[in-house]
């Protein structure tokens, strides 16, 4: 410390206490640094040297500088990444792939290494009928049955016999020709119980992982499609900062878009996976994948159209795959787009029922659930750890087969769908659904923000300012380092001038003439 001080007193630069106030205070930027901060805001980089001797000629940043950077590629990406701090849409860890459907080589050394097999242990028993860890023998499999099964022969592993069959040679969908099990190979749409292409199949011996092993997961086919996943989401963050559509489209669009790994998930690998996963199976209003589709390595993107409930990124994958449950989904919305948040109430809490599953009416709960619990109902439409949306004619509202105190024991369906306690309010009902029957004015409104989806919760915000008022509030806060001064009793409350910005977004929509009208304020150009 005494060190320090000596070497203060010899630079004399120690703080008087004009100069703490000069610090203090808010600074106008030269044009130099006005250009730095420009550019890494708005470019997410420092400027280039020829930027700097250019303004040389000038006493400040001209106007057709900052049109540049608004027009460039850096602007594209740094607003992502704004987006992307807002949303969260990093999928990389969800669970799409069920182990039924993974192939994989078998060991990774010797010669069973070059031959590839599905790693469930049901479906290896289910097609040998042995003990579950048995795979083919390395020869090659040239003789089948006349339902397409290969002809085994009877082995043995350790006491316990099994049919064994060979490998043969596949030309993979992502690329590789490969030596595949024979019995894994399989390439019938239809089995010994029923159709091989949804999750039933896992538990036919007639069904493989079919053409070209299309039902089956490579080793990085997930990891590829959760990257493609995330990658659509920004395609329509991309279309309405720099591209023509308007901002609000982000929350109402029904235009998706679609390339080879997506749609080879939708049509085919999606409909595989067990009910104990994440489910992503094609729904009412999603884009038709039933007929020709891009190859799983074509990662060109194409739009296509949704409709129904869909609503923007609120129905994406990405979306609904990060927040997985309606509450989680409702929240993230109000915090994204309305600036609001939840905040504990003070005080005492009477009048309430400290034990109700209805959280509405659970004491402490309530104050934030009679907020929540109505928005979350917008989502109500797509399944929760999923991005299906909901059919109805597969999952009415009741169910009596989920009913437990009609039908005595339920499926894993209904237990994943359904209120299945006999004790609880409404049983045999949509989760979802369960309270939205009271009536009163706060579960009417359940039932009929459930019916108005995603899309009538951002229509309401869109059409009432909220939607673009909190967005030049959050713009602002990024850019300014700062919030905005909101207090009307402060004289340097900028309320007025959030009225005004936000009456010009919401009039053009354009979120690009946002950022530009931002960075042209004084309070931009001055640093605290």
């Amino acid at each position: 410390m005494k060190r320090l001080l000596i070497i203060l007193l010899s630079l004399s630069v120690l703080p008087t206490a004009a100069a703490a106030d000069e610090c203090g205070a808010s600074q106008e930027l030269d044009r130099y640094r006005m250009l730095r901060r420009l550019s890494l805001d708005l470019r997410l980089r420092l400027p280039d040297y020829e930027e700097y001797t250019a303004l040389d000629q000038f006493s400040e940043v001209p106007a057709d500088m900052i049109d540049d950077m608004l027009a460039s590629e850096d602007f594209r990406l740094a607003m992502r990444r704004y987006h992307e701090d807002m949303l969260w849409p990093n999928v990389n860890n969800v669970a799409i792939v069920d182990v039924m459907t993974v192939i994989t080589p078998i060991s990774k050394t010797g010669p069973m290494k070059e031959i590839w097999a599905v790693r469930g242990t049901g479906r290896k028993k289910t097609w040998r009928q042995g003990a579950g860890n048995e795979t083919c023998g390395d020869w090659e499999q040239t003789e089948f049955e006349a339902d397409g099964m290969p002809k085994t022969i009877t082995a043995d592993n350790n006491g316990i016999e099994y049919q064994q069959d060979g490998w043969v040679l596949v030309d993979t969908y992502w690329g590789e020709t490969i030596k595949v099990c024979a019995f894994d190979a399989q390439t019938a749409d239809v089995g010994v119980k029923g159709p091989c292409t949804d999750r039933r199949a896992n538990s036919d011996r007639g069904c493989g992982c079919g053409p070209n092993l299309n039902r089956c997961f490579g080793p990085t086919t997930g990891r590829t499609i959760l990257t493609q996943v995330r990658e659509q989401l920004l395609l329509l963050i991309d279309d309405s900062t720099v591209g023509d559509r308007g901002y609000s489209e982000i929350l109402t669009t029904q235009r998706t878009y679609m390339n080879g790994p997506i749609a080879h998930w939708k049509k085919h690998l999606a409909p595989m996976v067990n009910l104990n996963k994440t489910l992503n199976q094609t729904g009412p209003g999603d884009v038709d994948v039933s007929g020709a589709i891009p190859a799983f390595t074509d990662m060109g993107w194409s739009a296509a159209d949704r409709s129904g409930v869909h609503a923007g990124i609120l129905t994406l994958p990405a979306y609904t795959l990060r927040f997985q449950t309606n509450r989680g989904r409702a929240n993230r919305m109000r915090i994204a787009f309305t600036g609001q948040y939840f905040v504990p109430p003070a005080g005492g809490d009477a009048d309430c029922d400290p034990d109700a599953d209805d959280l509405t009416q659970r004491c402490t709960c309530r104050h934030c659930h009679q907020v929540l619990e109505p928005l979350a109902a917008h989502f109500a439409p797509i399944v929760e750890a999923g991005s299906s949306i909901l059919n109805s004619a597969e999952l009415p509202v009741y169910n009596p087969k989920c009913d437990p105190t009609k039908s005595g024991k339920t499926a894993f369906l209904c237990n994943r769908f359904y209120v299945t306690d006999p004790d609880a309010y409404n049983p045999g009902t949509l989760l979802a659904h369960q309270y939205a029957d009271i009536d009163d004015p706060l579960h009417n409104k359940l039932a009929e923000n459930i019916d108005g989806g995603p899309s009538a919760w951002a229509s309401t915000v869109i059409d009432s300012g909220q939607f673009h008022s909190t967005t030049v509030r959050t713009l602002f806060q990024h850019l300014m380092g700062r919030e905005m001064v909101l207090d009307p009793l402060r004289s340097d409350n900028e309320i007025a001038l959030l009225m005004l910005l936000a009456a010009e977004f919401q009039l053009s929509d354009d979120f690009r003439a946002l950022v530009k009208s931002l960075v042209e304020l004084p309070q931009y150009r001055r640093v605290r």
